[in-house]
């Protein structure tokens, strides 16, 4: 079907659009801003999102142990607690090797979600009262999701994704200052939880694109719709 016959084309924020394309922000998700909640209180949850292998982007061991030290940094943290959920992509023998390595480690989780073994919980639900998300850069998805939720996002990031999609997703959220990159392989940050450098969403992700949608595509007004 030709392009023209088409009144608006969407274009995934990986790829870069072609003209007279509108740019989504983020892959679309079902996770809305006014849905979230922040707790309140001295203790700070933090939210770890393991995503794992896919075309063009394959982990290593060593992965997995550099993720556990940066952790551990984050466990270090007075009154801050971290909850961990592991994905379909991850695999049962990854999520033992994680395990492993925080054991290693002694990194303090209040709870660790494994897909690989069974456990189910929404993305939505374990974001629920969080202060901040740290998510695998593999995954577009669950970025996206915590960006729509309007947390503060840190994608960490091994060197090892050499997916051109995966990378300009990226980089043109860490341009709109709306996550923060973590190179694992790079000096830790002093501040692992720093998120002066992130604007989250102050509205809703949709609500932005229909708003876009209704300049491209104006509505007929309703006196011409009682005249047909």
């Amino acid at each position: 079907m030709p392009r023209s016959a088409f009144a608006a084309i969407l274009s995934h924020p990986g790829v870069s659009p072609k003209q007279g394309e509108i740019e989504l922000s983020i892959s679309p998700t079902h996770a809305r801003l006014a849905h979230h909640t922040v707790r309140t209180g001295d203790t700070k949850k933090v939210a770890v999102l393991i995503g794992g292998d896919a075309p063009q982007i394959r982990y290593e061991s060593a992965s997995w142990d550099r993720l556990a030290r940066h952790l551990k940094l984050i466990s270090d943290i007075p009154r801050t607690e971290i909850c961990i959920s592991t994905s379909p992509r991850t695999g049962r023998q990854v999520e033992e090797k994680i395990l492993t390595q925080l054991q290693k480690y002694q990194v303090r989780t209040s709870r660790f979600i494994e897909y690989g073994r069974g456990d189910r919980e929404s993305v939505e639900s374990i974001l629920e009262n969080t202060f901040a998300v740290i998510v695998t850069a593999d995954s577009v998805s669950m970025i996206s999701d915590a960006v729509a939720l309007g947390l503060s996002v840190f994608a960490v990031h091994d060197e090892n994704i050499a997916s051109q999609r995966v990378d300009n997703f990226l980089q043109k959220l860490s341009h709109k200052k709306l996550i923060s990159i973590i190179n694992l392989r790079a000096t830790p940050p002093g501040d692992p939880l720093d998120t002066s450098k992130i604007v989250p969403f102050d509205v809703c992700w949709s609500d932005e694109l229909w708003k876009e949608l209704a300049e491209r595509i104006p509505l007929a007004s309703s006196s011409d719709a009682v005249n047909k």
